[in-house]
């Protein structure tokens, strides 16, 4: 049996993979662009960065949406904890680049 036809499959697998891969990157790239225009605002306003309410839901509707996926909840945990941390980065930047 030859490997030729699997090769090909996952060659176009490993290429619908990697148009999602930057799909994925694009929506966080847009998601991040619009956190730091909350940062202008919160800078603006004088409203404290973290807040946790706001993280909680947060939390709470990547678990929902991950499960609904039949993604694992310590996936999408561990997903958003890595967004919030760059989401705060990123407007604790922005914050301070306005206090200069």
């Amino acid at each position: 049996m030859s490997d030729g036809p699997v090769i090909e499959g996952l060659a176009d697998y490993r290429a619908l993979i990697d148009d999602l891969d930057a799909q994925v990157i694009g929506a966080l790239a847009s998601r991040f662009e619009t956190v730091e225009a909350i940062g202008r605002l919160k800078r603006e306003a004088g409203v404290a960065v973290l807040q946790p309410q706001r993280r909680q839901r947060v939390m709470d509707r990547y678990r929902e949406l991950g499960a609904s996926l039949g993604l694992s909840v310590e996936f999408t945990e561990r997903l958003a904890l890595l967004v919030l941390e760059e989401a705060h980065r990123l407007e604790d930047r922005v914050v301070a680049e306005g206090s200069r």
